[in-house]
């Protein structure tokens, strides 16, 4: 199956980009895939030369305006010439095996247009990462929750999915006026057009907690 790796980048310290690039190129995943940084415009000095350095390595698309997160990845969905994209934030870290079982479930599930993994959310202050919380996604997740609830169950974690391209252009993709939850709001929207959401219930992903 062809994939698409598209990660975001804002102005993320250069440690930590350079750590989630390499959790992708590390991936055992056994055949090519492409794979590209898109960044939103940044501004700082680090994160601007950490891109310079990555772009002997991979393709680098670069902003001329901040557009914001969800505007940027609708566009990286445009230029994405697969039909399945595979989402990470750029300050976070994949297991190595993340793609190849994602892919391997995809290829077996080929009705399924958006899978997401389990994480675990770390402290970005300890030199040992040590797991603060881990999910606990059900392998078929329910939407469960109405729009505008202070607590939202929502379907998948955003940054671990895998989602067919097709589906999530077929809702308009992301409203590019929300700035927060706008994953909860797309999934209720491809939810409500038939689109099946599915989640490997093991623990792929370790998300980056400031707070």
């Amino acid at each position: 199956m062809r994939i698409t790796v598209a990660i975001p980048v804002y102005n993320t310290p250069p440690d930590y980009l350079i750590e989630a690039v390499y959790s992708i190129i590390r991936q055992d995943y056994p055949h090519p895939f492409r794979f590209f940084l898109i960044d939103d415009a940044s501004t700082d000095p680090g994160t601007l030369s950490m891109l310079d350095h990555l772009s002997s390595m991979i393709e680098i698309i670069r902003m001329h305006d901040n557009v914001g997160l969800p505007a940027l990845l609708n566009y990286a969905l445009e230029v994405c010439d697969t039909e399945y994209m595979v989402r990470m934030d750029s300050d976070d870290v994949s297991h190595y095996q993340r793609i190849r079982h994602q892919v391997e479930y995809l290829i077996e599930n080929p009705d399924v247009d958006v899978l997401g993994t389990n994480l675990y959310a770390f402290s970005h202050q300890s030199v040992k990462r040590y797991p603060l919380f881990t999910t606990s996604h059900p392998e078929n997740p329910e939407f469960r929750a109405e729009r505008g609830e202070k607590q939202r169950f929502w379907l998948v974690n955003h940054a671990t999915v895998v989602y067919r391209k097709s589906a999530v252009l077929e809702v308009g993709g992301y409203d590019e006026e929300m700035l927060r939850g706008q994953d909860v709001e797309l999934w209720e929207r491809m939810y409500a057009n038939g689109a099946l959401f599915r989640n490997l219930t093991g623990c792929y992903y370790a998300w980056r907690r400031y707070n």
